[in-house]
């Protein structure tokens, strides 16, 4: 069985917090901004305009963990029509409330709207792997 101290033996500094984001589930999260925290911090409020990886972190994430992180991520997504709530409402309603099928126009344009927006994001993901290994080479 694990001990943990009390609460009073426990300390640690909190000099700054970190604005993270990442597109999709590839790549690492990047640091958007660095939030001084105090007025002695020794860090400065920085942000960063295109967002920097933290400095010994990876560029990709190894594929074990990238598997390892997809299978924990299905597993807390599961089945969504069994866990109660509402339901996203993605299709069209007749005044009755039942579901008006797509039109072979909507179909297309959906299409290619996904289409537009996967490769918005694969292009985005190219553009980081690029910078960062640019700033790992200098």
């Amino acid at each position: 069985e694990e001990s943990f101290p009390d609460r009073e033996d426990l300390h640690f500094v909190l000099d700054r917090i970190y604005l993270l984001e990442r597109k999709g589930d590839g790549g690492q999260f990047l640091r958007v901004a660095e939030v001084a925290l105090g007025k002695d911090s020794a860090t400065k409020t920085a942000i960063y305009d295109p967002p920097r990886a933290f400095p010994a972190m990876p560029s990709k994430e190894e594929e074990w963990v990238h598997k390892e992180r997809m299978e924990m991520k299905e597993r807390r997504n599961g089945n969504r029509s069994n866990r109660g709530g509402r339901a996203r409402n993605n299709g069209r309603r007749s005044r009755n409330g039942c579901r008006v099928p797509d039109t072979p126009e909507i179909i297309a344009a959906k299409r290619a709207e996904r289409r537009a927006k996967r490769e918005r994001m694969q292009l985005e993901q190219a553009r980081q792997e690029t910078e960062m290994e640019d700033r790992e080479s200098k």
